[in-house]
């Protein structure tokens, strides 16, 4: 997995060198190889005794259609190829694209370790929040599309539904990940031959 997950580990760096009073961290997963990689910058961090030790937790959202972590979770079981659920027409291709049989464990350690989360949400809940997020984003010169990539508003919607359920306190100090897609424009060329 060690490829996957190098180039997140950059992500623990900047947060907590930029925001070290950060104690959650919220991501929309499909394996969950950001949150492995930013598990593992922590780490380091450690070792080199560059991390302040303060208490933090991952809020990981996945959604609803395609959700094996967060429903397998509280399970406490090992998970099978049996348990995998891949919509034929996803809400977000981008997140198909990993395997969370292949992780499950490793992110079930994060979440004992580190009293962390894995929830669902729905569609319905991703498109209810995405206008409002949207413009929250522009404004502050994040442009992303939910046309082109759904991630970034998944976790959005995730974090309004956890308000809404009290998951939070006044005093925490959160920092959402926000990945996903400008608008994209132009076209997509076609191939001069399939082979």
């Amino acid at each position: 997995l060690l490829w996957k997950i190098e180039g997140k580990a950059t992500l623990a760096y900047a947060i907590f060198e930029n925001l070290p009073e950060t104690n959650i961290i919220v991501q929309t997963i499909a394996g969950g190889y950001g949150i492995l990689g930013m598990q593992l910058g922590i780490n380091r961090l450690r070792q080199l005794k560059l991390f302040n030790g303060k208490k933090y937790r991952y809020e990981m959202f996945q959604i609803g259609e395609a959700d094996t972590i967060a429903k397998l979770m509280p399970l406490n079981r090992k998970i099978l190829e049996t348990d995998l659920k891949l919509p034929v027409n996803p809400f977000e291709p981008t997140l198909q694209s990993t395997n969370p049989l292949s992780t499950f464990n490793l992110i079930r350690e994060i979440v004992v370790e580190t009293g962390s989360y894995v929830s669902s949400v729905s569609p319905e809940e991703v498109i209810k929040n995405s206008e409002f997020f949207n413009k929250e984003c522009h404004d502050l010169g994040i442009d992303i599309s939910f046309e082109d990539e759904k991630s970034p508003f998944i976790s959005w919607a995730g974090l309004v539904k956890a308000s809404g359920n009290n998951n939070f306190l006044r005093s925490d100090k959160i920092v959402i990940i926000i990945t996903g897609s400008r608008k994209r424009t132009g076209k997509i060329p076609k191939p001069d031959i399939i082979v």
